[in-house]
């Protein structure tokens, strides 16, 4: 958002049309209908593309559109907003939601929900869980891992969503619990602000099923990933 390009704008608009079924024909306009939640993995003032030339009052400036944005996609459906590394949120993960005065047209919806960095939910008996991308690119920093499909799949295995933490990505001191252990094996496993597009679908031992997805930067892919829940196949909408 706080890029503002035309091009940009163009995007997130096309994508408004799109979930609110101004697009296509009645068959796909009927299968749009049956979106029962939208997941912003992070990255919505400021992203991983501009973070390099952004400055602060360029995100301050941004606050107008991002609430425009939330409200008017929370009209339609439900929306579940986290904050990434260059939002306007705490900088230590598991970071906290967005705080309200940031939203005064969208919190007015019920179906606009600010919730954590990572986050894990329930969506019609299926547990999703994500982020918006700080650990995998951190892994990769200081790895030799550098596929995010791959790197996904072992922190699934290995059952724990930020294992550099807190060594080199600053989080939360936590004494009893640790909050990026994964206790229970999720139906949908994402993250955000990816290179690219990337999909799997990972069966463990005792006959688990998880959809890995990783989910490309929307400022610079245009791209949205759709998880059926009846049989957790995944495809992408592109709107370049």
């Amino acid at each position: 958002m706080a890029s503002k390009s035309a091009e940009h704008l163009f995007s997130l608009n096309l994508f408004i049309e799109w979930i609110s079924g101004f697009c296509g024909t009645t068959e796909y306009q009927e299968e749009i209908s049956k979106i029962v939640r939208v997941i912003i993995a992070g990255g919505v003032f400021a992203n991983h593309s501009n973070e390099a030339t952004l400055n602060e009052s360029d995100v301050i400036a941004s606050a107008d559109s991002v609430d425009a944005f939330s409200a008017a996609l929370s009209a339609v459906a439900p929306v579940d907003l986290m904050p990434g590394c260059k939002d306007p949120s705490g900088i230590m993960l598991p970071q906290k939601p967005f705080h309200y005065c940031l939203f005064p047209k969208a919190v007015e919806y019920k179906s606009f929900n600010r919730v954590s960095n990572p986050y894990e939910c329930d969506i019609g008996g299926f547990l999703c869980l994500g982020s918006s991308g700080e650990p995998l690119k951190d892994i990769m920093k200081y790895s030799r891992l550098d596929d995010e499909l791959e790197i996904m799949r072992k922190t699934l295995q290995w059952r724990h969503l930020a294992p550099t933490c807190p060594d080199t990505v600053p989080c939360t001191p936590c004494i009893e619990t640790d909050p990026f252990t994964i206790y229970n094996c999720p139906a949908i496993y994402f993250s955000g602000n990816c290179r690219e597009f990337a999909t799997d679908l990972q069966k463990g031992a005792d006959g688990q099923v998880t959809r890995i997805v990783c989910i490309p930067d929307f400022c610079d892919k245009k791209t949205i990933a759709i998880v059926n829940l009846a049989n957790l196949d995944c495809h992408i909408f592109n709107n370049n």
